[in-house]
């Protein structure tokens, strides 16, 4: 026996659907389908089987009415679910805040200057002996051989090469005053050692530079000598760099370089395998801007090639001669050991020496102008570096005046054994006066009675105690005693603290901070006295009182 089901929603539809077609009528009450029943063309009625086993006849207008009838229901079922789905989103969009939409990524912005085009072509050569003599004395133009160097060069080259054939691990500590040659030379060792290389006479190495100038912070030595190590390896923070370095080097596997055998990469490549290691030589210039506070970063370098099996080799170059007996800490002085050279300052002689090799004697600049010029630099620091700048500028001026339509003044330059345009004392002087004559002469030269009366009271009063600073009373007094003799309008208390201040300000004098206005308050001159007495010289007034004093 067929027990009744009442059927779904869904069921409905498509039974209403179905009964689209000629031959079949879907009969429903209330809501149910009560038969189905097949009708023929030569029939007038149609007949309904009841599935529960009833069998009830009705007309076709019973039929027709309980069809709307129950499509009317349904439209309105559909309704009411549509307003309840609605009222569910909107209280959904109540609850939950609106999602902001995702932004994307802005494009990468196009380059603003357009590459450099290569050069093609090999550069063409100077015009004239003036230009070609100015190219040889810029500092970036590097001479087959160092002159005065000779034993320097000796010294690096044999350290280097037997360190290269033992494998590394070793440390050479460079030192001298700015100037002398020590970047220079080490490059050209280094340069020499590749060359022998490519001949094979001794085993394969890498260089590595850092310069501690070009970087922001002496931690960002690891990241430069990481990414220089490993270049296609991705960026990485200082501290994961140090950890990176810590363990490449095998600090930390039982004091052994080599002890991990590869290390992996983001993509997991291979960067580096420990069994076909290379001497690394490392050259760290400009060694004192890593100092630190707790010294680590130094520390670490000087470290790293002396754990066992380490290929590395530290060429550490720094400005200062005693730097590991004043600032370095015992354990790193344990790691540098004994392995020192120095550079000293560069002599007159030497100084010329280096200038007639690039340029010659007799040519582009005289004699004894390059006499001149190099006994002024070694008087004052030895740096070759500021005797070729002091020569090219010589040279530039020269051009300047040459290419100029005054014909009387370039005849001056012209020398009378090669009848060509020739650097001469005068021009260097000029030079030297312009590159080393500080700013703070003009300004004093320019400066107002009472300020320069002021600058020379600070002066008297501190020759008169002895002491280096005096008080803004004394000086007070002795700028009253200027000014009464030669007839000037003494300017009152206020006046010259404005005076005093106006002084500060261009840091000619220094002044003892929280006590303004303050009768004891300390000041004291911030130049030099000589360049003070250059600035008086010329003045009427202040010649009057230095002549007195003197």
């Amino acid at each position: 026996m067929l027990t009744a089901q009442t059927p779904t929603r869904r069921s409905l539809r498509a039974t209403a659907s179905a009964a689209a077609t000629p031959r079949q009528k879907v009969v429903v009450i209330s809501g149910r389908s009560d038969g189905v029943s097949d009708c023929s063309d030569d029939d007038s009625e149609c007949s309904d089987k009841n599935f529960g086993g009833g069998e009830e006849e009705e007309d076709d207008e019973d039929e027709s009415e309980s069809e709307d009838e129950s499509e009317e229901e349904d439209h309105e079922e559909e309704e009411e679910e549509d307003g309840d789905e609605q009222e569910t989103t909107e209280r959904r969009k109540r609850r939950s805040p609106a999602r902001q939409p995702t932004r994307r990524r802005p494009p990468k912005r196009a380059r603003i200057l357009p590459l450099l085009p290569k050069r093609e072509a090999a550069r063409a050569p100077p015009p004239t002996d003036l230009a070609r003599a100015r190219e040889l004395l810029h500092v970036s133009h590097v001479p087959d051989a160092l002159p005065c160097r000779e034993d320097q060069f000796e010294d690096i080259y044999s350290y280097l090469a037997s360190a290269v054939e033992k494998g590394g691990g070793e440390c050479l500590y460079i030192s001298g005053v700015p100037g002398t040659g020590k970047t220079a030379t080490v490059r050209q060792v280094i340069k020499t050692l590749q060359d022998q290389v490519a001949e094979e006479s001794i085993p394969p190495f890498r260089f590595i530079e850092i310069n501690g100038m070009k970087l922001t912070d002496p931690n960002q030595a690891y990241c430069a000598f990481w990414e220089a190590l490993f270049p296609e390896s991705p960026k990485v923070s200082p501290k994961h760099a140090c950890d990176l370095l810590q363990e490449f080097f095998g600090v930390g596997n039982g004091g052994t370089a080599g002890a991990s055998t590869k290390k992996k990469g983001k993509a997991g490549k291979d960067l580096f395998d420990k069994k076909n290691v290379v001497p690394i030589i490392l050259m760290v210039d400009e060694l004192d801007l890593l100092l630190t506070s707790k010294q680590t970063v130094i520390y670490n370098f000087f470290n790293w090639p002396r754990i066992p099996s380490s290929p590395l080799i530290l060429i550490a170059i720094a400005n200062t001669m005693d730097l590991p007996e004043r600032v370095f800490s015992h354990k790193i002085n344990s790691r540098v050991g004994g392995s020192r050279l120095g550079f000293n300052a560069y002599t007159a002689a030497e100084l010329a020496q280096i200038i007639e090799s690039r340029v010659g004697g007799g040519g582009a600049i005289h004699p004894d102008a390059i006499t001149f010029c190099t006994k002024k630099v070694a008087g004052m620091s030895g740096d070759a570096r500021r005797a070729l700048d002091i020569c090219r500028k010589a040279i530039e001026s020269l051009e300047s005046t040459c290419s100029s339509k005054d014909a009387e003044k370039a005849s001056k330059y012209i020398s009378k054994e090669t009848g060509r345009p020739q650097v001469d004392r005068k021009l260097i002087s000029d030079v030297i006066r312009d590159l080393f004559s500080p700013t703070v002469v003009p300004f004093i030269t320019n400066s107002s009675v009472h300020q320069k009366l002021f600058l020379l009271a600070i002066r008297k009063s501190m020759r008169k105690t002895g002491d280096l600073d005096a008080t803004f009373e004394s000086v007070v007094d002795e700028h009253k005693a200027y000014c009464q003799p030669l007839s000037i309008p003494f300017p009152t208390t206020h006046l010259l603290e404005k005076v005093a201040l106006q002084l500060f300000e261009t840091r000619c004098i220094l002044m003892e901070t929280g006590k303004f206005m303050d009768p004891n308050q300390k000041v004291k001159l911030n130049v030099s006295e000589g360049d003070m007495l250059l600035a008086l010289k010329d003045d009427a007034i202040c010649k009057k009182i230095l002549a007195k004093e003197v």
